[in-house]
């Protein structure tokens, strides 16, 4: 095992994690009310040094965020899962290029899809054909958001933090 290359997750209904050893990369699933942990899903990661990580879980879909070094310079990969490992969409970015990767921390799910606060709103990522698409834009919450505020979804809307105070946002 390599150092700070083993990350683990758990939302409301399952649970997420990988390890790295030298070129191989494993990812699992696991359910807390089941025994055992499923290690199938095809997770890429690829070569290079992982600086950070961030997972949403949020109902039986989950999405990996993973900043890597590489020689030609920094990337975002995001994959797409469900509860059973099932690979979605695996996608890598350029950060730089891509406002809602901007960070990798700080997104929330909300059904099937993803939201992220962008310096310019937030907006709704959703897979189509195994990509991974900015869907919709909501121009209105940029007063509310930029690209480093932490979103958490409730059943009542989104909700934005801030430094000193925490705004309801509900969005269509």
């Amino acid at each position: 095992m390599l150092a700070n290359q083993t990350r683990i997750w758990l939302g409301s209904r399952f649970g997420f994690g990988f390890y790295r050893a030298s070129r191989l990369s494993v990812a699992f699933v696991f359910e807390p009310q089941r025994a055992g942990l499923n290690d199938c899903l095809p997770l890429a990661l690829g070569r290079g040094q992982l600086l950070e990580a961030a997972c949403v879980l949020a109902g039986d879909r989950g999405w990996l965020f993973c900043t890597l070094a590489t020689p030609t310079g920094r990337h975002c990969q995001v994959t797409a899962f469900t509860i059973r490992g099932d690979l979605l969409a695996q996608q890598t970015f350029d950060p730089a290029q891509t406002p809602w990767l901007t960070q990798i921390h700080g997104k929330c799910a909300v059904g099937n899809d993803l939201f992220a606060a962008t310096d310019e709103g937030i907006v709704r990522i959703a897979r189509r054909d195994r990509q991974l698409v900015v869907a919709q834009t909501f121009p209105a919450t940029e007063p509310f958001v930029n690209a480093a505020t932490p979103l958490l979804a409730g059943t009542d809307g989104i909700y934005a933090i801030a430094a000193q105070q925490i705004q309801r946002l509900q969005i269509a």
